[in-house]
């Protein structure tokens, strides 16, 4: 169950605090030839389950990983959605940039979107989306192309005095166990910053 603010790789600005750095300290006195596999990465912003394959095998065979995000977006978003847009990777001067855009020389992408509850005096809506594509960022761009941004997302709309990150949680997952021969299920609470807002939804 991975906190936001955390990122689930090392990199130049969080090279020592990670989920990979954490899961290989915990693994190193238990499996000397432990190597961390990470099926489902999310964003740095993004809380939510994690699944880790102990070995190759498992990393290869595990399948049909079914993800289910919870969101509070900004408006108000009262009935389903199919959001269903190419999304592109902005690079300048040949160097990828961190946001990706709309285009239509983009990667295929699609977004369903199912509202559960709303305040239409802070003006904001709790939806559930699952993903056919699972694009980098796209559940942040989709929403920000429809004029209802993720809360708190600086990236695709603008800081909230609600919550200091993106209001995004991967809550619920469900795959295929190869050695079980049988889908597991899981689902999470809601992380605690998200407990105060939501009490204020219908």
């Amino acid at each position: 169950n991975k906190p936001s603010g955390l990122t689930c790789m090392p990199n130049s600005s969080h090279y020592t605090h990670n989920l990979s750095g954490a899961i290989a300290y915990y693994m190193q006195n238990k499996e000397e030839n432990f190597v961390v596999r990470i099926l489902n990465r999310l964003d740095k912003d993004t809380a939510g389950i994690i699944i880790v394959a102990k070995d190759s095998i498992s990393q290869k065979e595990i399948k049909d990983v079914n993800k289910i995000y919870y969101a509070i977006c900004q408006g108000i978003i009262d009935g389903p959605l199919v959001i269903d847009k190419p999304i592109k990777t902005i690079s300048v001067n040949g160097f990828n940039q961190h946001k990706r855009e709309i285009s239509p020389d983009g990667q295929a992408a699609k977004t369903f979107v199912t509202p559960l509850k709303l305040s239409k005096q802070q003006n904001i809506s709790l939806i559930k989306l699952e993903l056919e594509h699972g694009r980098t960022h796209q559940i942040r761009v989709h929403l920000s192309s429809i004029g209802h941004p993720l809360l708190g997302d600086e990236l695709y709309g603008e800081k909230s005095e609600l919550i200091s990150h993106t209001a995004l949680v991967c809550k619920e997952i469900s795959f295929f166990h190869p050695y079980l021969n049988k889908t597991l299920s899981f689902e999470i609470d809601f992380p605690d910053d998200y407990l105060f807002i939501l009490g204020a939804l219908n």
